[in-house]
């Protein structure tokens, strides 16, 4: 079983102006056994590649409910260094 994972996105230091207001967005996902590895891989990737505006830390958790088919640890695998 792999652990929970957690993705930051950076937000732009600027030192010429007010400090940018941060807001939070968090994403949750739960993936369970009886999940598509297909559905899982365009759910993440969907999450992944949101345009958000600039001052926004988006943080993106997948719980993992139990074991979890080898297809779906695989593209949780696939996506480990995106999230």
């Amino acid at each position: 079983m792999m652990p929970l994972t957690t993705r930051e996105a950076t937000t732009e230091h600027r030192t010429d102006a007010a400090p940018l207001r941060r807001t939070a967005v968090a994403t949750l996902l739960c993936v369970y056994v009886r999940d598509d590895a297909r559905h899982l891989d365009q759910a993440l990737r969907s999450v992944v590649q949101q345009e958000l505006p600039r001052g926004v830390v988006s943080r993106l958790y997948v719980g993992i409910d139990g074991p979890i088919t080898a297809a779906l640890e695989s593209t949780l695998r696939a996506h480990a260094d995106r999230i």
